[in-house]
């Protein structure tokens, strides 16, 4: 670059670029020089080339000077251009939240099952339940305009005329609270949400499993899915006798298994707090036999007691799993879905044969990591007879005080005669 050259308006410079040309000349960068508190300053303010020229130059001098002599902001060009980008900043957060005021449902949920589809297995449900019962109904409307009433409760109101299921309302309500909070989560909202606060208008639903396994399905089961493959038999073992979810199973690591103390350690559990479940011999014996299997193949003992053939966390029952109950015709002829034998059912046995051995319901809840004693109540049925034993018990005993009392009475009695 040369040196600075003076333009026609005082206080105003520019340097020529050496090469660039810019509109047939070469391209010039603007100075402004200004005094301020007896001393004087200079300041560039830009390239021809980006809009500036010598009377914007002169336009930002006068706007300093005068702001100088009035003693008000700005009094430079560094703190024009800041207070320019706080403006700009300011217009931006005014622009974004008239977008989040206003922005529909259509556009959130859109967004959602963007996400939805790269980390959720039931992507495709999520995209039924939109398609097929809230989009023509919600898609255009402001997330901010739906409310509980009338909007939701009449889309629960016609799904139970279509005869949907309760469940199906309750999912599809579901997705309108998650498509809200992930509306928020990701700033695209910061309205109301209509499903806040609202519990009556989620149908209850009773989802719980209640097929479970006589002691010789059970033994029959464990031959066969033996046979079938050795894992799924260790899995099938820790289920029915310890009670554990398959989620609990596949995350058991090696350092959790204490032989010396007879203990398995289950760490954050559906419970949310750890647990510790006593090994019987046919879970001491289980073991054995996997370490034996294990030490012959070379692997080690660390890391997953279970894990997948890529050394992750098992996310799914081995599918050798339902084929067994196929072969054992456990659910040839059921209908209810909640009567159906799964995995899981492994883990109802356990409860249920707890209950029908005569343990108190408080000792099945503490085994079975039940966070409430309302989970652990439907196991209580199981035992009758206990109930049945508990009430005559209480008789006898209330049949034994009053025979105190009457006797009591009689003194009191005679004493008054006398």
């Amino acid at each position: 670059m040369n040196k600075k050259t003076k333009s026609p308006f005082p206080g105003v410079r520019y340097r020529v670029h050496s090469s660039r040309i810019y509109n047939r000349q070469k391209d010039k960068y603007f100075f402004v020089r200004y005094n301020k508190g007896g001393k004087t300053f200079e300041e560039p303010v830009g390239w021809l080339s980006e809009g500036m020229t010598a009377f914007d130059a002169n336009e930002i001098r006068t706007r300093i000077v005068s702001n100088i002599r009035l003693g008000q902001a700005p009094q430079s060009v560094a703190e024009m251009r800041a207070l320019d980008a706080q403006q700009r900043e300011q217009e931006k957060r005014k622009q974004e939240a008239a977008a989040r005021e206003n922005i529909t449902f259509g556009t959130a949920a859109l967004e959602y099952l963007k996400w939805s589809e790269n980390n959720k297995k039931s992507y495709a449900q999520d995209k039924s339940r939109y398609d097929n019962h809230l989009k023509k109904r919600f898609a255009d409307l402001p997330m901010r305009s739906i409310s509980r009433f009338p909007h939701l409760e009449s889309l629960k109101r016609d799904l139970q005329k279509k005869g949907r299921a309760d469940a199906t309302i309750f999912q599809v309500l579901q997705e309108i609270r998650a498509i809200y909070h992930k509306a928020i989560e990701w700033g695209l909202y910061s309205g109301p949400v209509p499903t806040d606060g609202a519990k009556k208008l989620f149908p209850k639903i009773n989802n719980q499993r209640t097929g479970f396994l006589s002691p010789d399905q059970a033994l029959d089961l464990l031959t066969q899915a033996k046979a079938k493959s050795f894992t799924l038999w260790c899995q099938c073992v820790l289920a029915l006798h310890a009670g554990l979810r398959f989620g609990e199973i596949a995350a058991l690591e090696w350092p959790d298994v204490n032989f010396n103390a007879d203990t398995i350690t289950i760490r954050n559990p559906k419970a949310g707090r750890d647990r510790a479940v006593y090994m019987n011999e046919a879970i001491s014996d289980m073991f054995q036999e996997l370490i034996a299997v294990r030490t012959k193949k070379g692997k080690s003992f660390t890391g997953l007691v279970f894990p997948d053939t890529k050394g992750r966390i098992q996310k799914h029952v081995s599918r050798s799993f339902y084929e067994v109950t196929k072969d054992m015709g456990l659910n040839e002829g059921v209908t209810d879905p909640k009567q159906r034998i799964s995995f899981h059912s492994l883990r109802h046995t356990y409860g249920s044969q707890l209950a029908m051995q005569g343990y108190p319901i408080q000792l099945i809840q503490e085994l079975m990591g039940h966070h409430s004693l309302e989970m652990t109540a439907r196991y209580s049925h199981f035992s009758p007879g206990l109930r049945q034993e508990a009430a005559k018990s209480l008789a006898n005993l209330f049949k034994e005080e009053s025979g105190e009392q009457t006797s009591q009475g009689d003194v009191i009695s005679m004493q008054e005669n006398k």
